[in-house]
């Protein structure tokens, strides 16, 4: 589901068992497993000032996933609908937008997706199909420390995004849990007090993103 690390198999091998179980039953499973992670993220991103296209696009590929049999469910429709109140509600009070025309934009893509309108602009952003057989991993010599943290942000289930527009002393910022965080050579600076920022060990930052 994160936007900056999306991994598909999880979904696909769930919606594997469509066939077998009743579309009431899988979107319940949805309802309280899947929707909780995604619209925490979407708030965290768009409380971000982000680009809303990019948002939209997000959106869109994850609602293209959906057989058409599940969107139509009451509980997966609300959750979708949820996330269209978010967006209006993040450009309407918002009144420092980064990029111009993104309210118009968001407005429009919300109005006509609750009339089933939708044009191709925006359906055309559907997410990547999961490759049949992933290539292997880089072994650990190569990950990088930002990739270090997106698994460690994964296996314990805490949202790892940018936060588009946000720097300190040039260096752009990161939502990791409950933490706001820049990256310096190999060194994750915590947000401890406004304008300042202290080194923290990983083991530290899991455990303070979780508070």
């Amino acid at each position: 589901i994160n936007p900056n690390h999306q991994i598909l198999d999880p979904f696909h091998w769930v919606l594997s068992w469509a066939d077998m179980i009743s579309p009431v039953h899988l979107a319940s499973l949805f309802d309280k497993q899947f929707f909780p992670k995604f619209t925490a993220i979407l708030k965290t991103w768009l409380s971000s000032n982000p680009n809303y296209n990019e948002v939209i696009m997000w959106y869109q590929g994850w609602k293209g996933l959906f057989p058409l049999n599940l969107v139509h469910t009451p509980g997966i429709r609300s959750n979708f609908m949820r996330c269209l109140d978010f967006m209006n509600k993040a450009v309407s009070s918002s009144s420092a937008l980064s990029h111009p025309g993104a309210r118009e934009t968001v407005l429009y893509f919300t109005t006509a997706e609750r009339k089933g309108e939708t044009d191709a602009t925006f359906r055309r952003a559907a997410l990547p199909t999961i490759q049949t057989a992933p290539p292997p991993p880089p072994p650990p010599a190569q990950l990088s420390f930002k990739d270090v943290l997106v698994r460690q942000a994964q296996d314990n289930n805490l949202i790892f995004v940018p936060l588009p527009g946000r720097y300190h002393e040039g260096k752009s910022l990161f939502k990791f849990g409950n933490c706001t965080l820049y990256l310096d050579k190999n060194v994750a600076y915590v947000q401890v007090h406004p304008n300042i920022f202290n080194p923290m060990s990983i083991a530290k930052l899991l455990e303070v993103a979780k508070r």
